[in-house]
């Protein structure tokens, strides 16, 4: 979504989907990029680009889970990547590319699974803090409403828990606003809303899931505690064929066997996907639980 963004890349993305996304997410100074490089030379007493370059893949594989939640991001320099990006999508420089931005329900619980416990609680402790920080500055109000909904949901759930229900439920909004900036700016919208539960609870990710389910790959599916279901997978995958070749995104009554017709509308509609139907409706109301939250869909 950064690169959409850079007036360097116009014109050379058509099509683009993403999953769970925000350009914000890209660190705003390259001393935050170069920090986790220097973890990463640490972590592998490595000095110089060929030390990494030998590098085993095991060896980068552990790396990846150790840094994990040292999230490796492009960097918004104002060059390459603009510092102000929903402005530089006002200005129209993504209007020619059209969108599946997916959003799911379940994502980032698959997290406590890839890294320790004490580190997932400090990701989540510090990605907490930094929303209120933001909320206090910009919607006072809205950062009292958090605080209240915590306070609440303390009282019967862990604290670490809440937080991560808080998390997620801000990063929703943010991708939502992602797609809503965009839409505004011109560019073709397909919002994908991922409904679909994990079958181990409090496992899966809504983006393994989906790229497993785009991808009909059964063990991709398996290892984050789901299994792929083919009366899903059959009508997403010609779907995500139709958005490819720049056919109608719409599934006529029997073009795939035993599925009715669907339509899926542009923005501010969203392919809904859940177990037992697909739809195309609104997803607003299924964003947060913190209703005061939606005014960031104002800004």
């Amino acid at each position: 979504m950064s690169a959409a963004a850079s007036e360097k890349a116009k014109g050379l993305f058509q099509k683009a989907f993403t999953f769970f996304g925000n350009p914000l997410a890209a660190y705003e100074t390259p001393e935050v990029s170069r920090l986790l490089a220097k973890k990463l030379l640490q972590e592998t007493s490595s000095t110089t680009m060929e030390d990494l370059l030998r590098l085993s893949s095991e060896q980068l594989k552990e790396m990846t889970q150790k840094l994990e939640m040292d999230m490796s991001s492009p960097t918004r320099d104002g060059k390459l990547i603009p510092m102000d990006i929903f402005a530089a999508y006002q200005s129209g420089v993504a209007a020619d590319i059209e969108f599946i931005i997916g959003i799911p329900s379940n994502e980032v619980q698959v997290y406590k699974s890839v890294v320790s416990d004490e580190k997932y609680s400090d990701f989540m402790s510090k990605a907490l803090l930094d929303i209120l920080i933001y909320l206090d500055k910009v919607q006072p109000d809205v950062a009292k409403a958090v605080r209240n909904y915590i306070d609440e949901k303390a009282a019967t759930m862990p604290a670490i828990e809440v937080t991560a229900k808080v998390f997620e439920q801000v990063y929703l909004l943010t991708t939502y606003q992602n797609a809503q900036k965009l839409a505004e700016a011109g560019s073709k919208i397909h919002l994908f809303y991922w409904n679909v539960k994990p079958l181990i609870e409090n496992l899966g990710a809504g983006t393994v899931d989906v790229m497993a389910t785009f991808l009909g790959n059964v063990k991709m599916a398996q290892m984050y505690g789901t299994i792929l279901n083919q009366d899903i997978a059959a009508p997403i995958q010609k779907l995500f064929r139709k958005f490819a070749s720049g056919e109608e995104m719409r599934l006529f009554p029997n073009e795939i066997k035993g599925f009715n017709a669907i339509d899926w509308k542009k923005f501010p509609q969203a392919l809904i996907v859940s177990e037992k139907a697909f739809k195309c409706d609104s997803i607003v109301d299924k964003l947060t639980d913190v209703k005061e939250l939606l005014k960031l869909l104002d800004e």
